[in-house]
């Protein structure tokens, strides 16, 4: 047989690359895939060597399991609790907590309360409520002081207590009090 005549296209990528573009490839497609073994086999020379043949080599590792999907994300809790006539929501993310007011009572707008406003953000360590609660004057703004409590009657109740400032005309601290706040589950709100 005659060599063909004329000039030989060239190869587009030389031996070495080929090889390496194609460990690559492979070890991109097997990163989900139980054949990441046959890539792992490729990367050491295994893969199309013509000195290797399979009872040769050496045994390969055994496939790793599949990788669990992502979590879902955590959707906060969300439930609906009274407190002193105002209707609350609680928002639960692991071991935060946050009361916000969504339908606030009468005379609260007075004292620059509305929808969204925050009246209690803290955590939960060991099943004690522990965080930050506001009090609201339309003239002398918020105040805010330390609570603690915890949640009574299998959770149906959350009772905090802290030392509340009592504040003048003025808006000066003239003294300071025993605040408690209850809060009385009413529903779930969870999001659908």
């Amino acid at each position: 047989m005659t060599p063909a005549s004329g000039p030989q296209p060239r190869p587009l990528l030389s031996a070495a690359a080929a090889a390496t573009f194609a460990v690559l490839l492979l070890a991109i497609l097997a990163a989900a895939s139980p054949a990441r073994v046959a890539a792992q086999d490729c990367a050491s020379g295994g893969c199309g060597s013509s000195s290797s043949r399979p009872d040769d080599r050496a045994p390969s590792a055994q496939p790793r399991p599949p990788t669990p999907p992502p979590a879902a994300p955590i959707v906060p809790a969300r439930t609906i609790w009274d407190h002193n006539g105002s209707v609350m929501l609680l928002v639960a993310n692991a071991d935060r907590r946050s009361f916000y007011y969504q339908l606030p009572r009468s005379g609260m707008a007075a004292q620059n309360v509305v929808n969204g406003t925050l009246l209690y953000d803290g955590t939960v360590v060991n099943g004690e409520w522990i965080g930050t609660a506001r009090r609201f004057s339309a003239r002398c703004g918020i105040r805010q002081y330390a609570v603690r409590g915890r949640e009574l009657e299998g959770g149906r109740i959350v009772m905090l207590q802290g030392t509340a400032p009592r504040i003048d005309g003025r808006c000066r601290v003239t003294q300071q009090y025993q605040d408690t706040l209850v809060f009385t589950f009413l529903r779930s709100d969870t999001p659908r």
